[in-house]
């Protein structure tokens, strides 16, 4: 009597070996982490390599056991790892094409904010605007100079960039007439703003006013002010903003008498 012959398939893993790469998995993702949330690696060249080879470790994982790759034909396992290798070589060239492997001082200075009004052209959005000047040898007659905040003030208001991050530049709404950089048209005029604080608001000194029309500019829009229009400045545009940087600009608007 003949024997019927029986197709004999690889054998799964066990429960064990998935908790196992599951485990292992967590741990990738934990170093993951670990190299991205510090801020001081941020943007660093050395934690590129890593990260990638990290991903990558995850991904082949995935595909090999979670999605069987590994029991079946190895074609299509070799389908999977060539999508990875080409998908890693495209994302490496447009990397350095943007010049992520180039050292800090060679790199653009990506300081102009994110389009966040009905632009006719994207690029009118992201024009980056010159650095502020250097700040004015103080005169010799000059009683008092002008503290040190209120220079970095200054360059927060002309270019957004705080001390952890970028943020909505001032000048792009607001006007100044002593500085021709701030030419915006959409917000209230700020040429007289330090004299005009204190008057906003009543009960308000102009410095409590100025800290939180910046930190929470939804709680008061002061009425018979030109361009004071509810919901155009939003407190999500500054969160990037440190209290020091809320200072620094209270302080250069202060100065706006």
């Amino acid at each position: 009597m003949n024997a019927t012959p029986q197709r004999l398939s690889p054998a799964h893993p066990t429960l064990r070996l998935y908790a196992l790469i599951a485990f292992l998995l967590f741990l990738v993702t934990l170093l993951e982490f670990l190299i991205i949330l510090p801020d001081g690696f941020g943007g660093q060249r050395w934690t590129y390599f890593p990260l990638i080879v990290l991903s990558a470790f995850k991904f082949v994982a995935v595909i090999l056991f979670y999605m069987h790759l590994k029991f079946d034909k190895r074609l299509l396992a070799w389908v999977f790892l060539g999508g990875l290798g080409l998908s890693v070589a495209v994302s490496v060239a447009i990397m350095g094409m943007l010049g992520a492997f180039d050292s800090p001082q060679k790199r653009m200075p990506w300081t102009s904010p994110p389009c966040c009004f009905n632009c006719t052209s994207y690029d009118l959005c992201q024009i980056i605007p010159d650095p502020p000047p250097d700040p004015p040898t103080p005169d010799p007659q000059t009683p008092e100079p002008l503290p040190e905040e209120y220079y970095r003030g200054r360059e927060i208001f002309l270019t957004g960039v705080g001390e952890k991050g970028n943020t909505m530049a001032c000048y792009t709404c607001h006007t100044i007439h002593e500085i021709p950089e701030a030419g915006g048209l959409l917000g209230p005029d700020l040429t007289h703003i330090g004299t005009e604080a204190a008057t906003r608001r009543p009960g308000m000194s102009a410095r409590e006013y100025l800290e939180e029309a910046i930190s929470d500019p939804e709680v008061f829009i002061p009425e018979d002010v030109d361009r004071a229009i509810p919901g155009l400045m939003l407190s999500s545009m500054f969160v990037e903003l440190t209290p020091a940087d809320v200072e620094a600009l209270v302080e250069f608007l202060l100065a706006q008498e």
